[in-house]
């Protein structure tokens, strides 16, 4: 079941929802630091926003989730507005407001998205294993985690900000590419009556 292609296709969705998060969680104070001079305490509230605005975004991603079985269309939604964000702050010279607002706008829509990529999960998974299941595809969180600091910095050291920001972006368009082409699960055959 682990390594069956549904599974391991959403480890690495969660791989790359990893690498994406640990660009802008970790490094996009430093990399706008570099790249506008923008001042770390600007940087660290837009990216408060973002944190603040993700954990709202959860709540009504959970609302939509409940709402409907179309979960990849919230998800693409959420990416492709994502990565527009990711775009406008990596190669726009914001100002202070306009750096704030897109990153909580930003936060707020990764937030939304949560709720269904663990309805893609569960889609995929059969019954009674979905724990287990979970289990394995997210530690490509793990993953994602140990890889991307070492990327990322990487990048800083070698005077790249602007590439931490098109990583992101190019993470996000993958997971993009993950969710819209996953074939749909399978009706389950109603169980024959009993004779």
């Amino acid at each position: 079941l682990l390594l069956s292609a549904p599974i391991l296709r959403n480890l690495f969705f969660f791989v790359l929802l990893a690498l994406s998060g640990g660009g802008i969680q970790t490094f996009s104070v430093v990399a706008l630091g570099q790249i506008n001079g923008t001042p770390a305490s600007t940087a660290n509230i837009a990216l408060s926003g973002y944190l603040l605005m993700s954990a709202a975004g959860v709540l009504l991603g959970g609302i939509l989730a409940d709402r409907t079985s179309k979960h990849e269309r919230i998800a693409a939604a959420g990416f492709l507005a994502t990565s527009t964000m990711v775009v406008a702050v990596g190669w726009g010279d914001l100002g202070a407001v306009a750096l704030i607002l897109a990153m909580s706008v930003g936060g707020f829509l990764n937030g939304i998205i949560q709720p269904s990529r663990d309805m893609i999960v569960r889609s995929v998974t059969p019954p009674a294993a979905f724990g287990k299941v979970f289990g394995f595809v997210s530690t490509g969180f793990n993953i994602g985690g140990m890889i991307s600091p070492l990327l990322y910095a990487w990048l800083l050291d070698r005077g790249e900000p602007r590439m931490v920001f098109a990583l992101v972006t190019v993470f996000i368009l993958l997971a993009l590419f993950t969710v819209i082409t996953r074939p749909k699960p399978q009706p389950v055959p109603a169980a024959a009556p009993a004779e």
